[in-house]
């Protein structure tokens, strides 16, 4: 098929300039798919299917076009109906693009509610009234992935709807990247408006062994009661259920039964499990499953199990519950996605609004939970008679030491069992001050719930720290300290004022943390969008497990050369590098990665470049092809070559003509990342040597065993 006659004779709503510039980015989406809303004829679906042709990535790239062809009247007059899906399906034959598309004859409002993969190019040219073509944007502008492409039709007419919606974007400083006629392109970043993005799953699957009570079960129990009404459910299975726990509302199946149905999700809590059970977690690696998911439900202390974990489930993503795990120190995990998402409490129920209909026991009430009870062995002595002890969340012990004893021989000590959650309330209401002395933990309910019911609160800084700010919503103490500890309880019984102000300061922090508001959270960082995450910056839409500096140690040598420089990035990853040495002056950047998500990322954050970025997912061997296949790009000499964390991961038969094809290009400086074995077994330093290259600088902490960042230029270059 000649594209351009097709573009000069059929009938359609683009002209020949508009056919071939949606074939071109048709040609660059490299991760997700094209969606076309309003298809009429098929004219613009062809341009569409052929630039998926053109790049190669038939079968890859999917092509859906969105339209009810119901009868309407448009908003020029012009007359649509059934009889326009008559000539889209001899327009999809005629030119075989049928291969490529898939038409979706409803309206596009309908399709965006069950919408669940990633976009790469969004093609808006449906009702052109502005209520309408702003809901289509905003409805699908969160399926496109950052740095992906929205256009939008018949936007330079005064009277339409999409002109409007341009000039809107453009005031608020979104400005499209390429007008061509009558189409307005735009590269989506994060900071565009949009809605939140609405949960992809419906049904989620939480695997444990036995139904028992856990913090990590009643934690997505609890998001079912609250996710239940927008149309998520959350459902157990186990593989023993002769456990006491029946998660109210909430269906539990046998495990043999859950893996018979098809789930969005799949989400494995914790791993306070026996060997036989992790040893089975790849049972559920089949499509049946969904998205997996491993939420890690403690510190790093519990890292070897989390670990096994990991390696038996192979979860597409992994959300961690407390900020303990910082980018870095998840680095053996393996995933497509990483989050921390703390946790959350219902403060509505925790603070009603009539007063607590249990009398509070007399003295001073301190509760705890029955984990933290040897602590008050040492706490006793150090604190008034006045001070008594309610202790839940476990059977009273069989023994107790000789203090103890006698605190519960006293009165002081009270063992209060499991308490079900709709006494918890009463629980902290009955208390003056809760206690929390893990030194190992991810989200702590216990403080959570006592703050949002406004008791004053101790407690350590683990699984604490996204609430507790010492001396503003809780006083935070060493653990290990008994003294610290007493002195802190001796503080909130003796200063009623301060620890008012503190529990009110608590109670406005912890409302933030409502259970709706986490199910987004958490549903939103454990979306699959496709893309395999390697870096961690949410500020680009990054959730990897390397923090983003990783990808820029050692490169500072290499700055100065940046200048009005020329710049081919080999491995070019998702355009950090890049980015930084466009803002250290250089004229231009040509990308190349292999992973296309990791390009559609670097459009993104290298978009205000312009031109002067070009990033293209390829492979660079063989080399001839590589040179070949972009010709029309490549310059003959670069002032900077990039060639990072590339040469490891490239068949050992071509790694050579790679090598010494790129050093062709170095007109002043080269750097290069390899692991140090490999750069000494390959005598990567005497090659250089021998292309008239001198080592300047070598710097970085060859993270992730890619090797350290190794600078060289051309003699008497500055």
């Amino acid at each position: 098929m000649d594209i351009a006659t097709f573009l000069e004779t059929a009938k359609g709503g683009i002209n020949l300039a508009q056919g071939l510039a949606l074939v071109r980015y048709a040609a660059d989406v490299d991760a997700g798919d094209i969606v076309e809303i309003g298809s009429f004829k098929g004219k613009s679906a062809v341009a569409l299917g052929h630039g998926i042709r053109m790049a190669g990535r038939s079968g890859i790239t999917r092509l859906f076009c969105i339209d009810p062809h119901a009868p309407f009247v448009g908003q020029m007059g012009g007359k649509f109906g059934p009889v326009d899906r008559r000539d889209f399906y001899v327009n999809m034959i005629e030119t075989g693009v049928f291969e490529e598309a898939a038409l979706i004859n409803l309206p596009a409002r309908d399709v965006a509610l069950a919408w669940t993969r990633p976009i790469g190019f969004l093609f808006i040219d449906g009702d052109h009234r502005y209520p309408m073509v702003r809901d289509d944007f905003f409805r699908w502008l969160p399926h496109v992935l950052d740095g992906g492409v929205v256009a939008l039709d018949d936007s330079t007419l005064p009277q339409l709807g999409p002109t409007r919606l341009v000039a809107e974007l453009a005031e608020a400083g979104f400005l499209p990247i390429e007008r061509v006629d009558k189409i307005t392109v735009f590269r989506k970043t994060p900071s565009m408006p949009q809605q939140p993005a609405a949960p992809t799953w419906r049904s989620v699957l939480v695997v444990a062994e036995r139904n028992v009570l856990a913090g990590g079960l009643l934690r997505f129990a609890r998001l079912h009661k609250a996710l239940h009404s927008f149309g998520i459910t959350f459902s157990f299975a186990f593989d023993s259920l002769d456990g006491p726990w029946h998660p109210p509302h909430c269906e539990v199946l046998a495990m043999d039964t859950a893996l018979s149905r098809q789930w969005d999700a799949t989400i494995v809590p914790g791993a306070g499990f026996s060997d036989d059970f992790l040893a089975s977690l790849d049972r559920f690696h089949t499509p049946y499953c969904g998205t997996r998911v491993q939420a890690v439900l403690n510190d790093r202390s519990l890292i070897d199990r989390f670990l096994r974990v990991n390696k038996r489930f192979a979860p597409h993503s992994v959300i961690f519950n407390t900020r303990d795990w910082v980018p870095g120190s998840y680095a053996q995990f393996q995933g497509d996605r990483f989050a921390v998402v703390e946790g959350a409490v219902d403060c509505v129920h925790f603070a009603p609004a009539v007063a607590p209909t249990h009398p509070k026991p007399p003295g001073f009430v301190v509760g705890l939970q029955s984990k933290n009870l040897n602590a008050l062995d040492a706490l006793a002595a150090l604190l008034p008679d006045t001070v008594r002890f309610q202790v839940m969340r476990g059977d009273r012990p069989s023994s107790l030491s000789s203090t103890l004893a006698e605190l519960e021989q006293a009165g002081r000590l009270v063992f209060l069992g499991n308490i079900d959650e709709i006494d918890l309330p009463a629980f902290n209401h009955g208390c003056d001050c809760i206690l929390h002395l893990e030194e190992k933990a991810g989200w702590a309910n216990l403080v959570a719930e006592a703050m949002a019911s406004g008791i004053p609160v101790v407690c350590s800084a683990a699984g604490t720290a996204a609430i507790a700010e010492h001396a503003v919503t809780a006083l935070v103490v060493d653990p290990s300290n008994p003294e610290d500890v007493a002195s802190a309880i001796r503080a909130v019984q003796d200063d009623n004022v301060s620890a008012s102000t503190r529990a009110r300061a608590a109670r406005a922090r912890v409302a933030g943390f409502g259970w709706q508001d986490y199910g987004m959270r958490f549903l939103a960082a454990a979306r699959d969008d496709g893309r395999k995450h390697y870096l961690h910056a949410p500020e680009h839409g990054l959730w990897g497990k390397w923090p983003k500096v990783s990808r820029l140690e050692g490169l500072e040598p290499l700055l100065p050369f940046a200048d009005n420089a020329d710049v081919l990035d080999l491995g070019c990853a998702e355009g950090i590098i890049a980015e930084k040495l466009l803002a250290a002056g250089a004229r231009c950047v040509h990308g190349f990665d292999l992973d296309g998500g990791r390009v559609t990322t670097a459009r993104h954050i290298c978009a205000e470049a312009g031109a002067a970025a070009v990033f293209r997912a390829d492979s660079v061997t063989p080399w001839p092809a590589f040179v070949a296949r972009n010709a029309e790009l490549l310059y003959p000499r670069y002032d900077i070559v990039l060639y990072l964390a590339l040469h490891q991961h490239l068949a050992a038969g071509l790694r050579d003509e790679v090598l010494d094809g790129l050093l062709t290009l170095v007109r002043r400086a080269l750097a290069i990342r390899m692991p140090d074995a490999l750069f000494v077994d390959q005598k990567i330093d005497a090659r250089l040597a021998a292309a008239g290259l001198s080592e300047l600088a070598t710097g970085g902490s060859a993270v992730g065993g890619a090797g350290r960042l190794r600078v060289y230029i051309r003699p008497g270059t500055t």
